[in-house]
């Protein structure tokens, strides 16, 4: 029996026994450099089930892992010094608070950058698609610099809250143009946590962001889409408040928090969305090691009826043998 990518992940996020495993591929640019012909024969023989929709980021998409200086349209100044990897802010528009007032997002721009969606839906049916909506926390802290906002939640509470609705009333606007396609579901990530813990208490992240995701995540159920999202670090304190607000499909550090850990108490509850380790295990490991997570992934994270898609993130620093171990774990 035939059956398309964008059924496997559908049916595998909503735990209703997929044909296969389902896959996805994350390259960096470095990477994808680095590893072109071998990412191509691996990629033929399996292709992700995951396809760019064609839409083009004008916040500066690729442009920020290119060497050299560049302003954001929300007029943040970036620097990179290592080609291929995500350059740094070292401007930030709203470091002085009296800039507030006078600060505006770049409201021009909503609604631009869709011209080749609808037709790359289209010439890709058969894939799953990700309807991107910008992130909140990384551009509050591209605005402002994060020192200065980690102080903000205890000392100036109110301008960090009006510097959270700008950058929501944004997205928002963004969303609700997003939602005009036929993406199968809305995506957000953010990243909240260290190695060990949240960025602030879980008490502060309820306060001044779960609203917002609340919000987005609403939209996109009502609009029939499915909600993915992402985050690094140890975000285990507050997954159960992305399940209650309505994530189906998380990506994030497993294996910083523990994996037993995360299948005892959400699996079957959301769809885990990889990941293998890229912090040690990808760049460092052995092919043995790689398949043996992954085995563990599977083992403590899906179900019978799906809820795990075999997910990695390839940057230059991979091994090309772990590159080929990746691939070999899509065939579990």
């Amino acid at each position: 029996m035939k059956f398309s990518s964008k059924q496997v992940i559908i049916d595998t996020v909503t735990f209703q026994k997929p044909a296969r495993l389902a896959r996805d591929l994350w390259v960096l640019p470095g990477a994808g450099k680095k590893f072109a012909s071998a990412l191509r024969r691996l990629q033929e023989q399996f292709p992700s089930d995951f396809a760019g929709d064609g839409f083009q980021d004008l916040m500066g998409g690729l442009r920020l892992f290119e060497a050299g200086s560049f302003t954001d349209p929300w007029g943040c100044g970036w620097e990179n010094q290592t080609p291929g990897i995500l350059g740094q802010v070292r401007h930030f528009p709203l470091n002085d608070w009296d800039n507030l007032k006078n600060y505006k997002a770049p409201l021009h721009l909503i609604g631009e950058g869709f011209e080749r969606v609808r037709q790359t839906l289209a010439a890709t049916r058969d894939k799953f698609h990700l309807g991107i909506i910008p992130s909140l926390f990384h551009r509050m802290c591209w605005l402002r610099e994060p020192s200065l906002i980690f102080t903000d939640f205890y000392t100036n509470p109110a301008e960090l809250m009006a510097l959270r609705d700008i950058v929501h009333d944004f997205n928002m606007r963004h969303l609700k143009e997003l939602l005009k396609y036929d993406h199968e579901c809305v995506f957000i990530g953010d990243d909240w946590g260290t190695q060990t813990q949240l960025f602030i208490r879980p008490e502060m992240w309820r306060e001044f962001f779960k609203p917002c995701y609340a919000e987005y995540f609403r939209l996109g159920r009502e609009a029939g889409k499915l909600v993915f999202f992402h985050s690094d670090g140890n975000i285990i304190e507050i997954i159960e408040d992305l399940i209650e607000i309505g994530v189906h499909a998380l990506n994030c550090q497993v294996a910083c928090m523990g994996v037993e850990e995360l299948g005892r108490r959400f699996a079957g509850r959301l769809c885990f969305w990889g990941e293998l380790d890229r912090q040690h295990l990808l760049p460092m490991g052995t092919p043995e090691e790689i398949l043996a997570a992954a085995r563990k992934n599977l083992a403590h994270l899906s179900t019978p009826d799906g809820g795990y898609i075999m997910q990695a993130e390839i940057n230059a620093d991979v091994p090309p043998e772990n590159l080929e171990a990746v691939f070999r774990a899509y065939q579990l």
